[in-house]
């Protein structure tokens, strides 16, 4: 017994007083639950730093800054609102009630709303890189046969996006045929133009149908040298085709619910569906004869400088057919209304306002002179013309969102998170009506836009092109072509408003569409500055 305990002995210290009572063994289901020290430690350990997280998650879930949100339908979100008010005007109420930053459901669409000029900045320059993504629609992707990325404008900011925009942008800017050779088709197609406008003297003109023939023959004109009488049976259903892809385009209702696609294309998808089959033929062809008549060292056009460029290599050969006709396409399609929209409202403006058309008249016959027409480098020696040109833009601001952006990661933005994917909309029309940017914003006042020493001054908040990585293509063939169409008409005409119903100038609420904000129809009255005979006007016009 005494060998038996001597293994004890070195460990214990008995006490001899005291009967020793040997420890029982710990029953072993105890430790197989894991009821050992180090266990009960850990779990004690991981539940207190569960506990510690969880308060400060819920914390910062409490203290998290959110974003307001205009309360909708389920569903159909706002949609309901947008029928009985233009959405510039509407989103730029609702500013008032929800901040400078608030989200609205459009439909199943939840889109971020921007309209203050720190959160326009910052979300086009600042945070350009992350939020320069386009929304997916099914318009969009109709319109490019079934991939939007193969177009340039509703493209997400992929590598071969920049690609197709920088060769685009060498084409217009810098490329062989460039600017001077552009600057001339514009110059030609507005003369052309204003010649039209004065076969209409003395009788009332509702100008929308003369201004797309010449905007929409200047830019085929400058894309694939190819340039039309108004009567052309091809340019008539040219422009019948755009008309259709222009008043289709991104106002379909599966656009902002995806759900009713199940039923199948609605009547205006359709009609989308057909403009792209009927429009092919025309830039298939001019593709085709460009390449087969092809000259690297006489370049016509834009198209003959995009193919000068591939031929370089420019592209790094990633670019093929399909590219080339999306890209000019979207030239083509998405300068169109926007400039023939600023024309038509630079009528009106004119019309209603015959102090300052006459002070653009005296302008010109200074500079100008009656023995010719207005050129381009007479822009920087008419300063009150090209603010006069700066102050319709900015009242109207043709394009009053741009067009949308969507975050291609999660990023914070003027304070909130925003996750990857939200779709943003940056408010120009409220930054160019805001009180604080500009002194009684809801008068047109040319003014504004010069210095005491009447030279022009653009304020960098002004974006009549959006700005950052999609700003607009070609905002030097839109500046051209307003200021010469503005100049060559009131170089030989007077514009005066037709007057219906008792009204005392043109409407300039405009309506919303796709995008673009178009005058509603209207008339106005022409006469001739220069003939002693043109003294009569229309009836019912305010002489000039």
């Amino acid at each position: 017994m005494a060998d038996s305990n001597d293994e004890w002995d070195e460990f214990i210290e008995f006490d001899n007083e005291k009967p020793f009572i040997p420890m029982r063994p710990r029953p072993q289901f105890f430790d197989s639950y894991g009821f050992n020290d180090t266990g009960i430690i850990l779990k004690v350990t991981l539940s207190i730093l569960v506990i510690i997280l969880s308060v400060i998650y819920l914390q910062n879930m409490f203290n998290k800054k959110r974003m307001k949100y205009v309360q909708g339908w389920p569903i159909f979100g706002s949609l309901h609102k947008f029928t009985k008010v233009n959405p510039h005007i509407l989103l730029t109420l609702l500013r008032r009630q929800f901040g400078n930053i608030y989200r609205i459901n459009i439909g199943q669409k939840k889109v971020v709303v921007v309209c203050s000029k720190q959160g326009i900045e910052e979300g086009l320059l600042k945070k350009g890189a992350v939020m320069c993504d386009r929304p997916d629609s099914v318009s969009a992707n109709i319109l490019y046969k079934g991939n939007r990325q193969n177009g340039v404008i509703m493209s997400d900011y992929t590598d071969k996006f920049q690609r197709k925009k920088a060769i685009l942008h060498d084409c217009i800017y810098i490329g062989k045929i460039m600017s001077p050779q552009i600057d001339d088709k514009i110059t030609e197609g507005l003369y052309k133009l204003a010649w039209e406008f004065q076969s209409h003297v003395g009788t009332p003109l509702n100008p929308r149908d003369l201004i797309s023939c010449g905007i929409f023959n200047v830019l085929t004109w400058i894309v694939f040298n190819v340039q039309f009488e108004y009567n052309d049976q091809l340019f008539i259903k040219l422009l019948y085709i755009f008309d259709i892809r222009f008043k289709s385009a991104y106002s379909l209702k599966a656009d902002y619910l995806p759900m009713l696609q199940v039923f199948g294309p609605c009547m205006k998808a359709t009609a989308l569906q057909m403009s792209c089959q009927l429009v092919k033929e025309f830039p298939t062809d001019q593709i085709n004869d460009h390449k087969d008549l092809y000259d690297p060292d006489e370049l016509n056009d834009v198209l003959d400088s995009f193919l000068y460029q591939l031929d370089q290599n420019v592209d790094l050969g990633v670019l093929n057919d399909s590219d080339i006709y999306y890209v000019l396409l979207d030239l083509i399609g998405h300068s169109f209304e926007p400039i023939t929209a600023t024309l038509e409202w630079a009528l009106v403006y004119l019309a209603n306002y015959p102090d300052i058309q006459r002070r653009v008249h005296e302008e010109i016959d200074e500079v100008v002179g009656a023995e010719r027409f207005p050129c381009l480098e007479d822009r920087p020696m008419m300063p009150y013309t090209f603010a006069t040109i700066l102050e319709i833009q900015r009242m109207v601001t043709v394009m009053p969102f741009g067009l949308p952006h969507k975050t291609i990661t999660a990023t914070k933005f003027q304070g909130y998170d925003l996750p990857e994917g939200t779709n943003i909309l940056f408010n120009f029309w409220s930054l160019n009506h805001d009180r604080r940017w500009w002194t009684k914003p809801g008068e047109f006042d040319p003014e504004r836009f010069l210095t005491t020493d009447k030279k022009v001054r653009v304020p960098d908040y002004f974006m009549p092109y959006s700005e950052g990585r999609r700003k607009c293509l070609g905002p030097a063939i839109s500046d051209a072509t307003i200021f010469l169409f503005i100049t060559c008409i009131l170089h030989q005409l007077n514009v005066a408003p037709v007057l219906n119903n008792g009204k005392t100038s043109l409407d300039t609420e405009g309506e919303y569409i796709n995008f673009v904000i178009l005058p509603k129809q209207f008339e106005v009255c022409l006469t001739d500055r220069h003939s002693q005979e043109s003294t009569q006007t229309c009836p019912e016009t305010v002489p000039i």
